[in-house]
Parts: C-alpha cells; structure tokens; sequence
C-alpha cells in the first residue's frame, strides 16, 4: 500500500472554507486516487471514465502549486495530494495538474 499525503489549501488562499468544503469542491477527484503502485494518471483515467485525460497547453504550474493561465487570474489548487514522487494538485473549474521531477501534466475533469 502506498501512503497518500493530502494537504488542504496548500497556498492559504481559501481562508474560512472548511476541508469538508474544499473536498466537496473537488467533486468526485479524490475519490479516483488509489493507494497502489499505478501513477496518479491512471488512477484518474480509470475513475474517470471517459478515456483518457486531454493535456491543456499553454499554462504553467509554479513550484509551489500556483496554476498561470495567460491572460487569466491565477489559480490556487483546494487540495494537494502526494503519492510516490508525484504530486497532483486539484484548481476550480475541475482543473488537474500532475507534476513528478521531470514532468507537468495539466487536464481538465468536468
């Protein structure tokens, strides 16, 4: 069993909203995360359910988890979640960013 580390508004941008909000925000995301070796894209895909996730272009998801769109208001993720070197970070909008050492995978699961 792999150990999953979640962490609630990571950047303390949705100060007054409880963890019980912010995972309703998220919607059924979370619930998509298994705790076995699989990486946290094949964990989505196969909650998911509607094939394979498409990769937004175009953005860029700084160090500390903030999600830049051009010509958008930046984006603070809800939740954090750690999982075997990858980390997953969920935005409003259904928003998802998949970030390992090498690698940012953005999509959008609404």
């Amino acid at each position: 069993m792999i150990l999953i580390e979640r962490t609630y508004d990571p950047l303390k941008e949705y100060a007054g909203n409880t963890e019980a909000r912010l995972d309703e925000a998220c919607g059924l995301i979370p619930m998509f995360l298994k705790n076995d070796e699989e990486p946290i894209k094949d964990n989505l895909e196969a909650g998911y359910g509607f094939g394979n996730l498409i990769e937004m272009t175009g953005g860029n998801v700084e160090k500390n988890g903030m999600y830049y769109y051009p010509e958008d208001p930046p984006l603070a993720p809800y939740i954090k979640f750690v999982k075997a070197g990858e980390t997953l970070y969920i935005y409003p909008y259904g928003i998802v960013a998949i970030v390992d050492a090498s690698n940012t995978f953005v999509s959008r699961m609404d």
